[in-house]
């Protein structure tokens, strides 16, 4: 089945479009390749769902709030500094909130 996360937010349109499967993002890997997919899709989780850390965390492989929280700080200080990642967040975010619509 479709394992979608409450408010609309889709885990496997994020999987879809960074390329990797659900398994590999919400497990638990540390493949470096892997990391900063995983990174936005968290970053994505808090802007896009009701979700707390602590919930986001358990959604991605059983990880700590911490995780969550520092993947998030260094998502939006890549995302001030390096144009091309922002504008693929940006559509991501975008086709997720169109698809959440439908």
């Amino acid at each position: 089945g479709d394992r979608a996360v409450e408010g609309g937010f889709n885990v496997a349109q994020v999987a879809a479009f960074v390329g990797y499967s659900m398994d590999d993002l919400l497990g638990p890997s540390r493949d470096r390749a892997l990391a900063p997919s995983r990174r936005i899709a968290m970053y994505l989780c808090r802007e896009l769902t009701p979700l707390s850390l602590p919930q986001i965390g358990k959604h991605f492989g059983g990880r700590d709030h911490t995780t969550v929280m520092n993947a998030e700080r260094r998502i939006r200080k890549d995302l001030a500094e390096r144009k091309s990642l922002f504008h693929q967040v940006s559509e991501l975010t975008n086709r997720i909130k169109q698809a959440a619509m439908q």
